[in-house]
């Protein structure tokens, strides 16, 4: 068995392959906002230059939107509760029509989403990173 990355160079590999792969720079889905670990991701992804989704998926029970705050510039993502699996669906789709290929999906939700939530990437063809934090 291949020994696990840490989640922080997993990300920076996933952001170099993009970067490599097209001129532009890749646009992060930032799942798991409003979390700490998705709000850092999220920012370390605006100082390195790349965009960030509008739209993210996120756990029951957590606010409808999220801003995300860099360098001056505020990013307001549009969150989709997991109570809503069709929506997250689509949210995807809709990042994925807007950014083609440049589109990221990094995923720093609950573990209990860990499942559910490969289930959905798979489905919509997405590539992701996925972390999870264990304390």
């Amino acid at each position: 068995a291949r020994p696990l990355k840490p989640p922080a160079l997993a990300l920076t590999e996933a952001l170099a392959l993009a970067a490599m792969s097209a001129p532009r720079k890749a646009t992060v889905m930032m799942n798991g906002l409003p979390g700490a670990m998705g709000k850092e991701i999220a920012a370390a992804a605006l100082r390195r230059g790349h965009g960030l989704a509008t739209m993210a998926m996120t756990g029951a029970g957590c606010p409808a939107e999220c801003e995300v705050e860099q360098a001056g510039k505020t990013v307001k993502v549009s969150l989709v509760s997991s109570s809503q699996p069709d929506e997250q669906r689509k949210a995807i789709r809709d990042m994925q029509a807007k950014h083609g290929k440049e589109l990221i999906v990094v995923d720093f939700t609950h573990p209990t989403a860990v499942n559910p939530n490969a289930d959905i990437y798979a489905e919509t063809k997405c590539s992701f990173v996925m972390g999870a934090l264990v304390v």
